[in-house]
C-alpha cells in the first residue's frame, strides 16, 4: 500500500503500521506573496522545489485513503459596506526636496535564500561549463523526480515531466500544460507528466536583462506607511532607492536578470530622510515616515 498522507508517499506493509512510522504535514499548502509553506507549521520558502522538499511536522500512521471532510455549514454572505467617496487633498504640495538615497539591508531569512540562490546559479554553471554533476542533484524538470545518480546508474536519460508551470486558483491545482484539475495536494503531485524528453541537470543561463513590472501592495498608520514591492532573490548592490518629499523612485535587480523601475508620486508630503528599506525572502519593504499624522486614502 501507498500511503496518501501529505510529503509522505512511502509504500508500506499494514503490520509494520504504527503511530510514529509516518513523517508528513497534516496541514494544508498555503501559497500568499510568493511565499510557500504548509498550515501546520511556520516554515516558508520562496522556492517551490524547496518547499516540495520540506520534511514534515507530524508522526502519526502511513495512511491509504483521505480521512473524510468534514461537512461545512455555509455562512451567511456579509453585505459589502459602501464607503463615501474619496476627496481630493485640497492641501496645496510644497516644494520638491532633494533626492535622498536610501541604504537598503536584507533580513537573515532573506540572505539565506539569496545564498542558496547564488550557490545554485555557481553549481547549474560548474554542469554547464565542465560537465560536473552531482549525484544527489534533482532534474530541473517539473515533475521529474529522478536524480543523476539514478539516471547514470540506469544509463537512462529519458524524462517524463511537466513542461509548464503550476497553478494554484480558488482551491484547484494543476499544471498549465495538461489542465488536469484537482483540490488534494498529493494527487496534484502524483499527477504524471504530460511531455516526454531528456533530463535537465542545468537550466540552460539567460544573460538578457528584463525590465517587469512588480506587484506593490501598502498598509499603514496614523504616522507611517510601509510598501511592499515583490520580488525574490533582490540584489541590494545593484538595487537603487532614492526618495524626495513628495516621490519614490526605484530601480530594482532582482532573479539575476530581471529589473523593475519605478517612479511613485505620493499622495502627501513625507520626511524622505526618515525612510528605511529592508529585504525579505520575496519582497522589498519601505518604510515611509509621513510630514503630518493621519490616514491617507490610497497611496498616490
Amino acid at each position: 500500500m501507498k500511503c496518501v498522507n501529505n510529503t509522505c508517499g512511502k509504500d508500506y506493509l499494514e503490520n509494520e503500521n504504527n503511530e510514529t512510522v509516518c513523517l508528513y504535514h497534516p496541514g494544508e499548502p498555503i501559497f500568499h506573496e510568493g511565499l510557500k509553506g504548509w498550515s501546520c507549521c511556520k516554515k516558508r520558502t520562496a522556492d517551490f522545489s524547496e518547499f516540495l522538499a520540506f520534511p514534515g511536522c507530524t508522526e502519526g500512521r502511513h495512511l491509504d485513503k483521505k480521512p473524510q471532510a468534514e461537512t461545512v455549514v455555509a455562512e451567511e454572505p456579509i453585505a459589502p459596506t459602501h464607503h463615501a467617496p474619496i476627496e481630493e487633498d485640497t492641501k496645496p504640495k510644497s516644494d520638491e526636496s532633494a533626492a535622498v538615497e536610501v541604504a537598503i539591508t536584507r533580513g537573515p531569512s532573506a540572505q539565506k535564500a539569496y545564498n542558496t540562490f547564488i550557490q545554485k546559479h555557481l553549481a547549474d554553471k560548474a554542469a554547464r561549463d565542465q560537465g560536473i554533476v552531482d549525484d544527489a542533484k534533482v532534474c530541473e524538470h517539473k515533475g521529474c523526480s529522478s536524480t543523476y545518480g539514478e539516471a547514470k546508474k540506469e544509463d537512462n536519460s529519458r524524462c517524463v515531466y511537466h513542461s509548464g508551470a503550476p497553478v494554484f486558483h480558488e482551491g484547484f491545482k494543476s499544471w498549465s500544460c495538461c489542465h488536469i484539475k484537482t483540490s488534494d495536494f498529493q494527487e496534484f503531485m502524483d499527477q504524471k507528466g504530460c511531455s516526454v524528453g531528456t533530463h535537465l541537470w542545468a537550466p540552460q543561463e539567460d544573460t538578457t536583462s528584463q525590465t517587469v513590472e512588480c506587484r506593490t501592495d501598502f498598509f499603514q498608520g496614523a504616522e507611517t506607511l510601509s510598501l511592499s514591492v515583490f520580488g525574490k532573490h533582490i540584489d541590494i548592490e545593484n538595487t537603487v532607492l532614492k526618495v524626495t518629499n513628495h516621490k519614490i523612485c526605484l530601480d530594482m535587480k532582482f532573479e539575476g536578470t530581471k529589473h523593475c523601475v519605478m517612479d511613485i508620486p505620493l499622495y502627501k508630503e513625507i520626511d524622505p530622510t526618515k525612510t528605511t528599506a529592508r529585504v525579505g525572502p520575496a519582497k522589498l519593504e519601505i518604510g515611509i515616515t509621513k510630514a503630518d499624522a493621519g490616514q491617507w486614502p490610497q497611496l498616490k
